[in-house]
């Protein structure tokens, strides 16, 4: 299945510019300086170019309207239970429940544990993974697709016949295939792909008129 489709429904390209367009005017490219690099989830890769996802959803007119849009797509719309992928899009995925009437199965990872030690928040949230027959992850910007794996291989250790789906913000490369297929497998959704560089030479010759910020200390 295409990444921009759920269910029949395609994201339209209006959504896609309009996030595109946000990535820029919220300045969300950073790099972390001469000599240093960001860590990403999957495989230890090493970076010095990153989406700063939070700046995105700090503005308040760009997350109200990615709420609007989340709110409405097949995947959450279908979906028995969301649950973000932690821990950038925890906030917003309880905002989103709540404006939508969705419960939320919160999950968190704890500081300086392993990318795919993925917890429930409380018991009552293991309860509601249990009860549902299908979830809807939000994630903010996703690369290779291993910290929405990561996530739904935690609730199916206690539901091992949920239906999964995760929809990002941002896809910024390919899901790897390994994450699509078998028993663990899920399904991959979001409202943006666009295929970034993880160094901030090539993104620069490739992006020349976007700004990218210096955010060493």
């Amino acid at each position: 299945m295409a990444l921009n489709e759920c269910y029949g429904y395609g994201v339209p390209d209006e959504i896609s510019g309009f996030v595109l367009n946000s990535l820029v005017m919220c300045r969300v490219y950073v790099t972390p300086g001469v000599g240093q690099t960001f860590k990403f989830a999957a495989r230890n890769q090493l970076a010095t170019l990153k989406v700063e996802a939070r700046r995105l959803l700090n503005n308040p007119t760009v997350r109200g309207r990615l709420l609007d849009i989340c709110g409405v797509h097949p995947c959450v719309v279908t979906a028995d239970a969301l649950a973000p992928v932690p821990n950038g899009m925890s906030e917003f995925t309880d905002e989103l429940g709540e404006l939508f009437h969705k419960p939320v199965i919160r999950m968190t990872r704890p500081n300086r544990e392993r990318r795919n030690d993925i917890r429930f928040v409380a018991p009552t949230d293991e309860a509601l993974a249990k009860s549902v027959l299908s979830v809807c992850e939000l994630e903010d910007v996703s690369r290779t697709g291993f910290s929405a794996y990561a996530t739904g291989k935690r609730l199916r250790e206690v539901n091992p016949n949920l239906e999964v789906h995760s929809l990002s913000v941002l896809q910024r490369n390919i899901v790897e295939e390994q994450y699509q297929k078998g028993p663990e497998a899920i399904t991959y959704h979001t409202l943006a792909h666009q295929t970034l560089p993880l160094d901030i030479a090539t993104f620069r010759q490739q992006f020349p008129d976007i700004p990218v910020d210096d955010v060493s200390e």
